[in-house]
């Protein structure tokens, strides 16, 4: 695992993103760190696959098919939840009923 403080700058790194003088931060810390220049070639492979894919041209009508898939996924695995509405309907009628039957009790009667 890379180290979570060196992520974003690896990020940055990868593809000159740095204002002028703030890769001297990355590159010493890359030199030791076999994690992170891992984290690094794998954030350059992935800066290549999608600079390879931009050039391709998509239809889109795979895109709309795309798109239903992940809606029929997330339908499947997330159903909608009303019982929570429910729930907080039935204990704010249960709240006041206890208050009501509170205040109909003999002697609630507030005195001035």
């Amino acid at each position: 695992m890379s180290c979570p403080k060196f992520q974003p700058l690896i990020a940055l790194y990868v593809e000159s993103d740095f204002a002028p003088g703030q890769e001297d931060m990355v590159e010493p810390h890359l030199a030791v760190c076999e994690s992170c220049r891992e984290f690094d070639l794998k954030m350059r492979e992935s800066q290549d696959a999608l600079k390879t894919l931009r050039n391709e041209f998509v239809e889109g009508s795979v895109f709309q098919d795309v798109r239903t898939e992940v809606l029929r996924a997330v339908s499947r695995r997330c159903p909608p939840r009303t019982w929570p509405r429910y729930v907080m309907a039935a204990g704010v009628a249960l709240i006041l009923l206890a208050g009501w039957v509170w205040s109909t009790r003999p002697g609630a009667r507030l005195q001035v």
